[in-house]
């Protein structure tokens, strides 16, 4: 029961830990694209630079240089920019994508200055990741105690219960059953609890 719990955990961190690499490769992508606007390339031409310019980043398989490949696709069969993006947006999970996918469309579609829209979205989320890494700086020790404080009960427990055997046969009496049930409910409870406090969202 303990492994599935830390299953559903971990499963969770690694989502997040991808959503947040894929925010930063975003942001890049971003920059890329305000340059090559600016430079006075059209949209479809300003996504097949910054493609190029993400290569120059990242690996091919990366998130975000396959969901250019997709949108640069999407532009060859005439399926509208805007809505690749907010379809981004809403597969990636990432509220920031989803929110520029929107404002993107509107921009594109009532030819708004896109440059500065692309810019002003870059700088934003850019001082925004900024900020997160800050305070993620400041809680990092405190989610370390957290997580030391969650593991070293069951260590020393486990210990114990290898070291003596009349201590160990208490665990599979009925009762030591379900004292040990209720704690590691306890913390369970106790570690979400913990992981939303220190989870601060700007």
């Amino acid at each position: 029961a303990a492994a599935r719990v830390f299953m559903v955990i971990r499963k969770d961190q690694i989502i997040d830990s991808r959503k947040k690499k894929l925010r930063t490769q975003f942001i890049d992508l971003l920059d890329s694209l305000a340059t090559s606007i600016s430079s006075g390339k059209n949209v479809p031409n300003a996504f097949v630079a910054a493609r190029e310019d993400l290569l120059v980043q990242y690996q091919a398989d990366a998130f975000i240089v396959q969901e250019v490949d997709n949108i640069i696709s999407g532009i060859q069969n005439n399926i509208d920019v805007g809505s690749m993006l907010i379809n981004f947006g809403e597969r990636s999970g990432i509220q920031d994508i989803r929110t520029f996918g929107r404002v993107f469309e509107t921009a594109y579609s009532k030819g708004a200055n896109l440059k500065d829209v692309i810019r002003n979205c870059h700088v934003i989320l850019s001082n925004k990741c900024e900020i997160e890494a800050e305070i993620e700086t400041k809680v990092a020790s405190n989610k370390n105690e957290q997580n030391i404080m969650i593991i070293m009960p069951v260590i020393l427990v486990a210990m114990i219960k290898m070291a003596g055997s009349d201590f160990a046969s208490n665990f599979t009496s009925p009762t030591g059953i379900i004292c040990t049930t209720i704690a590691i409910g306890a913390f369970v409870v106790s570690y979400l609890i913990g992981r939303k406090i220190l989870n601060i969202e700007v």
